[in-house]
């Protein structure tokens, strides 16, 4: 039984209501269903790692990058934005939603990237934090949670957050994370807000330099959090990381003896896990 802290347990009393595109059950989501703890091992030395992340609604280039995280042991976490219900941003094809649980089953993690891809931090300027619960988080876990995928970890949309929001969220999933560069590495310290770095060509981050970044990770046993939109063969579109980028990415990361992580994984010595 998952205890949650009096904190929590007051803020919750102000959201629990129905949602919107709760499917089968007109209740919003109960994070006691959602969290299910179990404690790991203390973390050791040569922990260090990568976890890689994905967002948006990229399923089918996601998908292309199956063979590769296999090959080499890699897992990622997909936060999906959107779903088949309510006003979403974007909507999936049955074989879409087939390819997420095909990705989910291979051990990689689904993620809630908000039913709207709303901008929080502008929403909240005229809405209530329990408006933006219904309007762009609950629907979305509700209907993925529907079609068999469970996500305890979410992505703010443009990395747009409050220290008040994250309070909330916190009780709904086990970590958040936003597009903070300067908070990339994860220390087993038990932080459950983490940033990440975009491999976007928008940010010009070159592989020699990612590279870089992953030779301090393993030096000093953290993970270096990465992130990533689409996955196309493009050099030149804003939010695209190359197939080939990523598959190098994964490869220097193997060939380095790294440890490869989804978000629910990042927990500091024998505290409470997001068992998936």
């Amino acid at each position: 039984v998952l205890l949650l802290s009096c904190t929590c347990l007051s803020i919750l009393s102000l959201f629990m209501m129905p949602s919107a595109c709760a499917t089968g059950n007109d209740d919003a989501v109960n994070p006691a269903t959602l969290v299910a703890p179990r404690l790991l091992p203390p973390a050791k030395a040569d922990d260090g790692g990568l976890a890689l992340t994905f967002d948006d609604n990229y399923v089918d280039g996601w998908y292309s990058l199956r063979d590769v995280l296999k090959r080499y042991g890699a897992k990622a976490t997909f936060f999906v934005g959107g779903a088949n219900c309510g006003n979403a941003d974007w909507t999936y094809t049955e074989a879409q939603i087939d390819e997420l649980k095909a990705l989910q089953a291979d051990g990689n993690e689904i993620g809630c990237h908000g039913l709207r891809h709303l901008n929080a931090t502008e929403y909240l300027r005229n809405h209530t934090l329990m408006k933006y619960l219904h309007a762009d988080v609950l629907p979305a876990v509700n209907y993925w949670s529907s079609k068999g995928i469970r996500m305890v970890s979410f992505a703010y949309p443009y990395g747009a957050y409050t220290d008040l929001l994250d309070d909330v969220l916190l009780c709904y999933f086990g970590h958040l994370r936003t597009c903070d560069a300067s908070n990339a590495y994860y220390r087993f310290d038990g932080r459950r807000v983490i940033g990440a770095r975009c491999t976007d060509n928008i940010m010009g981050a070159s592989l020699a330099d990612l590279e870089m970044e992953l030779d301090q990770a393993k030096a000093a046993d953290e993970v270096l959090v990465l992130n990533a939109h689409n996955t196309v063969d493009s050099r030149e579109d804003d939010y695209v990381t190359p197939p080939s980028k990523i598959e190098a990415l994964i490869k220097y990361a193997s060939d380095h003896g790294m440890k490869f992580y989804t978000v629910s994984q990042l927990n500091p010595d024998g505290i409470a896990h997001m068992d998936r």
